[in-house]
């Protein structure tokens, strides 16, 4: 990721760090980000199912967006203009991805399913990984537990997105260290 340049760079660890949709991180904007309680919050008109979704920020990725709020002027925090958020995410960025990790037939949206995978693995439920990727419950969860499970399950959606970070930084070799507090160190 280092090796696209900003904002695609953090754009790209965001986009891992979080789980969440593509145009979603895309779009992100200043007035939705509450770095202080570490929250990101999408507005219904913003997400697919049309609700709006809280994503609990690990240290690792508040510290990531900081970094770009306070680099970029404008609404959006990635950016290459002052007007629009970043796009073109199958085009020039898949190609340079390919090109630098030497691997080729995946999609973005492969981030996605790599994230859902890893929290089952780490133990995650399925019902927490299902609130932090904003699906329906309905959609995913049939039955009686997809129409009447309408628990938010906010602390251990914190709890596993901050779990989620501690695995990607510990199997990467990413620059980012975190202080106490989330910022860069």
């Amino acid at each position: 990721a280092e090796a696209l340049g900003e904002p695609w760079s953090s754009f790209l660890r965001v986009l891992i760090l979080t789980g969440q949709r593509r145009s979603e991180v895309a779009h992100m904007r200043r007035d939705e980000v509450d770095l202080a309680a570490g929250e990101w919050t999408l507005p219904g008109d913003k997400t697919k199912n049309g609700k709006p979704h809280l994503v609990h920020l690990s240290p690792a990725a508040a510290a990531l967006i900081s970094a770009m709020i306070d680099r970029r002027p404008g609404a959006f925090v990635f950016s290459t203009t002052l007007t629009k958020p970043i796009f073109s995410f199958s085009g020039k960025l898949k190609d340079r991805l390919d090109e630098i990790s030497g691997v080729s037939g995946w999609r973005l949206h492969d981030f996605r399913r790599t994230f859902a995978t890893q929290l089952a693995d780490q133990g995650v439920d399925i019902a927490t990984a299902d609130r932090i990727l904003n699906h329906s419950a309905a959609a995913t969860m049939g039955g009686v537990l997809g129409v009447y499970q309408r628990a938010q399950l906010l602390e251990p959606r914190r709890q596993a997105m901050d779990l989620w970070a501690k695995v990607v930084l510990a199997s990467t070799d990413c620059e980012l260290t975190l202080t106490e507090g989330g910022k860069d160190g």
